[in-house]
């Protein structure tokens, strides 16, 4: 859905980096926690009343994982992404995640 970028220049602080990605896998997981347990409550702290719907029908097209994270789960879509941008003309040579992720958090 989203992607973090950093300035070349701080790539090389794999602390920082690694501090930043655990930030926002906590987040993310409490932003799941907040849907999952407003779920049971007919998600009445949102004022669409179609939200509960939506959220079962997306969680059954999509699975339990509907926020995928790391390089890993996400890899076949970033390298799609990346050869459309390619083969588009928008980039002079074809990327991979492996290009664009930095190397601190290519295990993820």
């Amino acid at each position: 859905m989203h992607i973090i970028a950093v300035r070349r220049h701080h790539a090389h602080r794999t602390d920082l980096l690694r501090a930043v990605y655990r930030a926002f896998r906590e987040t993310r997981k409490l932003a799941e926690r907040r849907y999952l347990d407003d779920a049971a409550k007919q998600h009445m702290s949102v004022v669409t009343p179609w939200f509960s719907k939506l959220f079962e029908d997306n969680r059954r097209l999509l699975g339990e994982d509907w926020w995928p994270y790391d390089r890993g789960a996400n890899r076949k879509a970033v390298d799609t992404f990346l050869r459309y941008h390619h083969e588009q003309g928008l980039s002079g040579r074809r990327l991979t995640s492996e290009d664009i992720f930095v190397a601190a958090l290519l295990d993820t």
